[in-house]
């Protein structure tokens, strides 16, 4: 067979459950070139997420960080892999990818998360130590730069958007999920169903904000809520 990675990811496929391959050595043959295997996780991982009700996000995101934790130890079944290296993969996220300390404690709590609570190993078991949090002061948009974002903003959607985002402190995900019977007009409130945390809460609604969503909702006529129209601007929004 030729080196490539189609042909080692089929050998994994074919000796799953059969066999171990090292591949040390290979790797080794051939250091420039970037060997991709797809690792498939115990099923209990996944389906503990499941069940515990993490959001789609969380689990996207440590599905992903736990499959290139048992990738990097390809050779190994998980259950196998050692303490010291567990320290040493955290040593390769931090010297060699030069991941961000957010990044870092993901990695951490996915790799956590099937060893305590899946397999159910104490934390002595493999002590790891978190990356200590950086403290960095917000850079926080002057009246002015608000306003003048606002001002230019023509498009009545992108504007109902940024007033949410801005004045009623909204994250991303919330701005989405939120309906029209979230918005109490007569409250100068907003309802925030399961935001962080799976918790409800609620936020203040500006009168400027509200004049801009009257408009928005008289225009557009939404039967259930935002998150059609909103999700179609998400990548608008990142970008602003």
């Amino acid at each position: 067979l030729k080196n490539k990675p189609d042909n080692l990811t089929n050998l994994f496929s074919y000796f799953k459950g059969k066999t171990w391959l090292d591949i040390k050595e290979l790797i080794r043959q051939t250091p420039k070139k970037k060997v991709q295997i797809e690792i498939d996780l115990p099923n209990e991982y996944l389906l503990l997420l499941i069940r515990k009700r993490y959001s789609k996000n969380t689990i996207k995101t440590y599905t992903s960080l736990f499959r290139s934790f048992l990738t990097f130890y390809a050779t190994k079944k998980p259950e196998e892999i050692t303490e010291s290296e567990i320290r040493a993969y955290q040593d390769y996220l931090v010297n060699t990818k030069k991941v961000a300390i957010s990044t870092q404690n993901q990695h951490i709590n996915a790799i956590k998360f099937y060893y305590e609570k899946v397999l159910g190993k104490q934390r002595k078991y493999y002590e790891i130590e978190r990356p200590r949090k950086e403290r960095k002061l917000p850079i926080v948009l002057s009246e002015k730069q608000v306003m003048a974002i606002l001002s230019t903003t023509k498009n009545i959607k992108h504007k109902c958007i940024l007033a949410l985002l801005y004045s009623a402190g909204l994250r991303m995900g919330e701005l989405l999920n939120l309906r029209k019977q979230d918005i109490l007009f007569d409250k100068n409130l907003l309802f925030i169903r399961a935001g962080k945390g799976k918790k409800d809460r609620t936020s203040l609604l500006a009168k400027s904000t509200s004049k801009i969503l009257v408009h928005y909702l008289d225009l557009y006529k939404p039967i259930i809520g935002f998150s059609k129209e909103m999700e179609k601007l998400k990548n608008t929004v990142i970008a602003v």
